[in-house]
């Protein structure tokens, strides 16, 4: 599962699936506002590829100029466009590696929002669209 969600830059379904004892190790809570104006905002998609044979995820880019993230605003990048519906924030309480690189520290908050739960990314579904900040701060 590491190298999964290494692949996907440790992306939502990273941060709240996985064991029960890597589950003790993060915190993982909803709010309905984040600040991110510290942080490093990447959207995310997983789609179809291959005629619907396959998924591809992977990064979109970086969204700059956002400072404050809420339940209900509309965030847009390129031809993407998300409605926030869901806001879940996950602070580490211990260093997460991946073979010789350690790929989360300790005390890190890394926050996922998307539209709801379904546009997170799955194993069953190849339709997600998300965005991932590093170094938000949970405000509500």
């Amino acid at each position: 599962m590491i190298s999964a969600c290494r692949s996907l830059a440790f992306a939502a379904a990273c941060l709240v699936g996985g064991s029960q004892a890597f589950a003790a190790d993060i915190e993982t809570y909803a709010v309905t506002s984040i600040d991110v104006s510290q942080g490093e905002a990447t959207l995310y998609t997983h789609e179809r590829v291959l005629l619907g044979l396959s998924c591809s995820s992977g990064p979109v880019g970086k969204l700059s100029g956002l400072s404050r993230v809420s339940i209900g605003d509309t965030v847009t990048h390129g031809k993407y466009s998300i409605r926030v519906g869901i806001i879940e924030v996950s602070r580490f309480n211990k260093d997460v590696r991946a073979g010789n690189e350690t790929i989360v520290k300790k005390g890190d908050v890394i926050c996922v929002f998307a539209e709801n739960r379904d546009a997170l990314p799955s194993d069953k579904d190849c339709d997600a669209l998300w965005v991932r900040v590093a170094n938000c701060r949970p405000l509500r």
